[in-house]
């Protein structure tokens, strides 16, 4: 039986004995009617009714209010019960989450194992590295000492180079342009243009070139002829044979007499454009 139980099982005892007792008074009351004090008596059995009255009224308010109370103190422990239900319910899920945790932290150790050991492995292999650094070091050591060599015969030969080439360029005297802006020829060059026919060869043509430049500035002309004159289509056989014959006697290449050709096309072009000429430019 809870506490709730015992205490109406309490108040149920009292209420009995009280009612026992107020039975029995009015007993004695109506039994001693008749007696010579019976006024007396009376008064006195309805003075301790009257506060037996007031203290059944007070126990049962008592009785009230304890059961108010124990209605509180049930819903408190409901209250109390769904909590510690909760608490459970959270605990239970903290023992799973550190037996989570607990197997992680296993896998956790098994990955740290692993990784030391392949760092002992990255480390011997680092080791072996150095050592073969060390030796690469040594041969690279070796390799600057004979590029240092190297270096110094390279110049001793771009030196030799440089007076060959200069000999052979005063020996020889091939150059047929003058390289400054725009390119013109020199005596040489003139000389070669001359013995090829060049004003011929560009007069033999001239009005269709002239159409291909329209609306061209004098760069893009320059262009066009050095383009058009390493077309072997441009030249009949006899023009071949006469470009051969005077690179030879010359002694010079094909493509250096085409290049003649083309200074001499590129001014006849520029002056019938209404471009300004080499000629132009120098007596500017």
């Amino acid at each position: 039986m809870g506490l709730t139980g015992v205490i109406i099982a309490g108040a149920s005892s009292i209420f009995a004995g009280v009612a026992v007792l107020i039975s029995y008074l009015m007993w004695r009351r109506d039994s001693r009617m008749q007696d010579k004090e019976e006024g007396k008596w009376k008064g006195r059995v309805d003075t301790l009714l009257e506060r037996i009255g007031e203290d059944l009224f007070d126990l049962r308010k008592e009785v009230s209010d304890v059961r108010k109370d124990l209605f509180d103190v049930r819903k408190e422990v409901s209250d109390l019960q769904v909590g510690l239900s909760d608490v459970r319910r959270e605990v239970s899920d903290l023992r799973r989450e550190v037996s989570d945790v607990q197997v992680g932290l296993s896998d956790v150790r098994k990955e740290v194992s692993d990784v030391q050991v392949g760092l002992s492995d990255v480390r011997k292999e680092v080791s072996d590295v150095q050592v073969g650094l060390s030796d690469v070091r040594k041969e690279v050591s070796d390799v600057q000492v004979g590029l240092s060599d190297v270096r110094k015969e390279v110049s001793d030969v771009q030196v030799g180079l440089s007076d060959l080439s200069k000999a052979v360029s005063e020996h020889l005297d091939v150059n047929l342009m003058i390289s400054q802006s725009p390119l013109q020829l020199t005596e040489k060059g003139k000389a070669v243009s001359e013995e090829v026919g060049a004003l011929l060869w560009i007069e033999r043509d001239l009005n269709t070139l002239k159409k291909k430049v329209e609306g061209k500035d004098a760069y893009e002309i320059q262009t066009f002829c050095f383009e058009y004159v390493e077309n072997i289509d441009q030249y009949n056989d006899e023009e071949k044979r006469t470009i051969r014959k005077v690179a030879y006697q010359r002694g010079i290449k094909v493509e250096d007499v085409r290049q003649v050709l083309a200074i001499e096309l590129r001014d006849k072009l520029l002056e019938n454009a209404g471009l300004e000429t080499l000629e132009e430019s120098q007596e500017i």
